[in-house]
């Protein structure tokens, strides 16, 4: 059998227009297989930026059935100038945690007028306050676990706990 020959593979949408973001000049053209594809939206914009501290501008700017009537090649010519400006690059958003995820789809359900991403500065916020464990349970988040008590740790808390007098009926009757 002769070998098989490699096929070689179009680019990705986005891959293309990863790289005309970052070409450095501001000159260049959106590439037509980006427009031509369908692929990428108008909405892009912000889904691109949200991991930026811009995306609360953005938002507030562009999170509206107008975005849906503005050209693609307009959107995608603002956000290369954004980046050219700004040198932005998005980090890689990994999945998070599992109690994290617990902890914004609960947020998420209580506050359903919060978007993501202020959830998110919502649990970030919560973490870094010193009872943050208090402020979870009262969510319904925290771990209502009981401790496993030894009987060492019951003979301290026996020790620790003042002993309380017998009180008899006729001693109390004598104070009335």
């Amino acid at each position: 059998m002769p070998p098989r020959q490699k096929e070689v593979k179009e680019e990705s949408t986005y891959k293309i227009l990863s790289k005309w973001f970052y070409d450095k000049s501001k000159f260049t053209s959106v590439p037509q297989d980006v427009l031509d594809s369908g692929e990428i939206s108008p909405n892009y914009i912000l889904y691109y930026f949200q991991t930026s501290p811009y995306i609360l501008y953005l938002s507030d700017i562009f999170n509206n059935w107008d975005i849906y009537q503005m050209n693609l090649s307009d959107v995608l010519t603002l956000m290369k100038d954004i980046i050219l400006k700004t040198s932005f690059r998005p980090r890689y958003v990994s999945r998070g945690k599992e109690k994290i995820l617990k902890i914004t789809n609960v947020l998420n359900k209580k506050f359903p007028y919060l978007k993501r991403y202020e959830i998110g500065l919502l649990v970030t916020k919560i973490d870094s306050l010193p009872d943050k464990d208090n402020i979870y349970e009262t969510l319904g988040l925290g771990d209502t676990k009981k401790k496993k008590t030894s009987k060492e740790n019951k003979k301290i808390l026996k020790q620790a706990q003042p002993q309380e007098e017998i009180i008899t009926l006729d001693d109390m009757m004598e104070n009335f």
